[in-house]
């Protein structure tokens, strides 16, 4: 038997799949909860095992997994919640810093904005069923057609409130409210776009801080100071390698440049996957200017490789100079059926 448990970091999926396991281990024998997030995943993590019955945890599902879930008719679980509950529950119970959570929360959040209206999905959400978990566990037990007496969920979910899985996190806007404001303005960029979109209102925008970036030619050196460009031709900062939804995409990326610098002319390149095919290219000539702003569109179906970064590089030697990335804003346009103007519908009429 295999179940499956998807949503967002937070304390509501980790309680599904903990809620899952217990009432599968009461109608057959003990539940394993596996992490997958690729068809290719989850083969390896049933050749891994040998138990017999699992529980999939997946919070960061591939489009791959979407089709065979949906190909094959299968029910699973779907837990939305709060995108800061995510990213509390990874910085708090977990361990993340601030950047490795925010990232991990936007790319899950990227992952799930098709999931809610599939055939099979229960979804759930931590300001409705996370209020009353023995009625969500009753929901569950019922969705994945897993016979349990109301006693025994009642006794699995009683048990996992006393070692302290519940599906609510405690006093998140008091946490929210005390972490150091660099934190909340990181987290805030990240996810505040998607907040709006599991609100009803529509994706709003996206910023990309820029310690989601590394330097170029030095992967492991954070892109928050200048980045010299003296040297050789090269690729000068990239990243920040995360998922995004599909759809057309306009990005305003600023950038400062010191005096030699802003002489230069640079690639600026959205590219994808590990292949790192590219979306869009420009190249941009400051002129000059020690601030400027560059604006790309690009588009992301459901074949393009994930993730997606921006790769910035000089075009020829340099001799001297720095520049620092400023921002990186994204919005997805919306899909709006072109017009034809009114004296050519005319002429087509007759």
């Amino acid at each position: 038997m295999i179940c499956f448990s998807i949503g967002l970091p937070s304390p509501l999926v980790e309680w599904c799949d903990a809620v899952i396991a217990g009432l599968m281990q009461s109608v057959a024998a003990p539940a394993e909860v596996v992490s997958a997030n690729t068809l290719e995943e989850l083969g390896l993590a049933l050749i891994k095992t040998e138990a017999s019955h699992f529980v999939v945890g997946s919070r960061l599902p591939s489009d791959g997994l979407r089709s065979a879930l949906t190909d094959h008719n299968k029910r699973f679980v779907l837990a939305l919640d709060d995108p800061r509950a995510a990213f509390c529950n990874l910085v708090k119970r977990h361990g993340y810093d601030c950047i490795a959570a925010a990232r991990a929360v936007a790319g899950s959040c990227a992952s799930l904005l098709n999931w809610a209206g599939m055939t099979g999905g229960l979804v759930l959400r931590a300001e409705q069923e996370g209020r009353e978990p023995l009625r969500a566990a009753e929901t569950i037990a019922r969705h994945l057609a897993l016979c349990v007496e109301p006693t025994e969920i009642a006794r699995v979910v009683d048990e996992l409130a006393q070692t302290g899985v519940t599906p609510a996190p405690s006093d998140l806007e008091g946490w929210w409210d005390g972490i150091e404001s660099s934190e909340r303005e990181i987290a805030n960029g990240a996810l505040d776009g998607y907040i709006d979109h599991f609100a009803g209102k529509g994706l709003g925008k996206i910023s990309w801080p820029r310690e989601f970036f590394v330097v170029g030619d030095d992967p492991q050196r954070p892109a928050t100071q200048p980045i010299d460009i003296t040297g050789r031709v090269r690729n000068l900062l990239f990243g920040p390698y995360i998922v995004l939804p599909p759809g057309t995409w306009t990005a305003a990326v600023v950038l400062g440049f010191s005096r030699e610098a802003a002489e230069m002319s640079y690639g600026l390149e959205f590219i994808a996957g590990p292949r790192c095919v590219s979306l869009c290219r420009t190249t941009i000539q400051p002129h000059g200017d020690r601030v400027f702003e560059a604006t790309v569109s690009f588009m992301i179906d459901e074949t393009t490789e994930q993730p997606i970064s921006l790769r910035i590089s000089n075009e020829r030697a340099a001799f001297e100079g720095r520049l620092v990335l400023g921002s990186v804003t994204l919005t997805l346009q919306a899909h709006r059926r072109p017009e034809i103007p009114h004296e050519l519908r005319t002429a087509l009429g007759q």
